[in-house]
């Protein structure tokens, strides 16, 4: 009996997201459409571009200043403009991994009342993840540095006139 209710339920509910679901693949008019698109958000295409432009320009400004104080301070006296184009390049690319591991983790969260949660109701362990979303300023600016530095060391070891 109680088996029987369980089922009923559960197709029922199956009947619902399936209406629901119908209801977003009916075919529309061209401008029920972009009407759809335009207002979903608030935002039309346009603005949203705009705003992801201006993310993507103001991450990767902050991972070239990045770079360029990073080799200012390592190589000082023989910074040349190849070795502070690279040193730009590691910065933004290390600052966009750091930003990646930043979302990864924020996009894995589990939050109860409000707090974040170390284990996920499933059972699923987000110690690191949620290490990673709490460190989201500090995280990509290390990785930057980091990559800068690892060249750097790499370099004055393969440098003939190192004193290493």
């Amino acid at each position: 009996m109680l088996l029987a209710h369980a089922l009923q339920r559960a197709q029922q509910s199956a009947e619902s997201q399936h209406d629901a679901f119908a209801a977003f693949t009916a075919s529309a008019k061209p401008s029920a459409i972009t009407a759809i698109n335009t207002n979903a958000c608030g935002l039309d295409m346009q603005t949203f571009n705009a705003i992801a432009l201006y993310l993507l320009l103001k991450s990767v400004l902050i991972g070239a200043g990045i770079g360029a104080a990073g080799s200012a301070l390592l190589y000082r006296s023989r910074l040349t403009p190849g070795t502070w184009l690279k040193s730009i390049a590691l910065g933004i690319v290390g600052y966009q991994v750091g930003l990646y591991l930043v979302a990864r983790g924020e996009s894995h969260s589990y939050y109860v009342n409000g707090v974040r949660m170390d284990r996920a109701e499933s059972g699923e362990n987000l110690w690191l993840r949620n290490r990673l979303a709490e460190h989201e300023v500090l995280l990509p600016i290390i990785i930057a540095l980091t990559a800068i530095l690892v060249v750097y060391i790499l370099r004055k070891r393969h440098s003939p006139t190192s004193l290493l």
